[in-house]
């Protein structure tokens, strides 16, 4: 009883406490209703009303130095979180002690939504016109972010419960990416294009095949101009 709505109570803590600096950052439910669509460039909802740009929030107000505290402070959470999830001896551990009732306790909200959020942190930097001299910073953490998150993704066994959530960590990475210009669609595809045709052919849900259905129709452009992945055994530099 007591000790189970503990650790529900410390994971949901969290949770809100990452929700609610999303929300001074970029404004209350934007972040839910760019999650809301599997197409990055839908510009209409599912009743077919146009969808209208949500507020900003403060994030044009912070310098881009606080934004990176924020970001570090996120990821320290969200690599505190995955590693306590990672470690089945330790929450055994704890359940064996009543701490969480009768299941295994879990930090598993505050492990994906400290990753979405300072993802989302990221590129709004890197595609903010006013913050250049911050945006090669910026790239060299999103490549890396998004490396190590489509390998763990693919990592997760069918079956787990924690690929439902990673789910929604691929479905923005793609989404983001989507929207990237072609130059820096093509470097940051270079470096995941093998992660992602894996995650291609596992199985997935639904609204995942949808995001990257779109994604590769995206990635037309600069497959058609000469770009080749290193899983291809590429001859020419151009298709016929």
């Amino acid at each position: 009883g007591g000790s189970s709505d503990l650790s529900s109570g410390i994971n949901a803590e969290y949770g809100e406490i990452i929700q609610t600096v999303d929300n001074i950052i970029f404004y209350p439910a934007a972040s839910a209703k760019e999650d809301a669509t599997n197409d990055p460039f839908q510009k209409v909802n599912a009743d077919g009303e146009t969808v209208t740009e949500a507020p900003e929030g403060m994030f044009r107000f912070l310098s881009s130095e606080q934004l990176f505290t924020v970001v570090e402070c996120l990821q320290e959470s969200h690599r505190f979180a995955k590693g306590f999830n990672l470690d089945i001896d330790q929450r055994s551990i704890l359940l064996k002690y009543g701490f969480s009732g009768k299941t295994l306790p879990d930090l598993q909200r505050q492990e994906i939504s400290s990753l979405l959020c300072l993802l989302r942190i990221l590129y709004k930097i890197y595609t903010d016109e006013s913050r250049t001299d911050d945006w090669l910073r910026t790239e060299l953490h999103l490549h890396k972010l998004t490396v190590e998150s489509f390998e763990f993704f693919l990592m997760l066994e069918e079956g787990d419960k924690r690929r439902e959530c990673w789910t929604d960590i691929v479905k923005l990475l793609l989404k983001k990416m989507a929207l990237l210009d072609d130059a820096r669609f093509t470097v940051i595809l270079a470096k995941c294009y093998d992660q992602i045709c894996s995650i291609m052919a596992q199985e997935i849900s639904q609204e995942l095949h949808v995001v990257l259905s779109r994604f590769f129709l995206r990635a037309k452009n600069p497959l058609l101009s000469g770009f080749c992945p290193s899983s291809l055994d590429c001859v020419t530099t151009t298709l016929p």
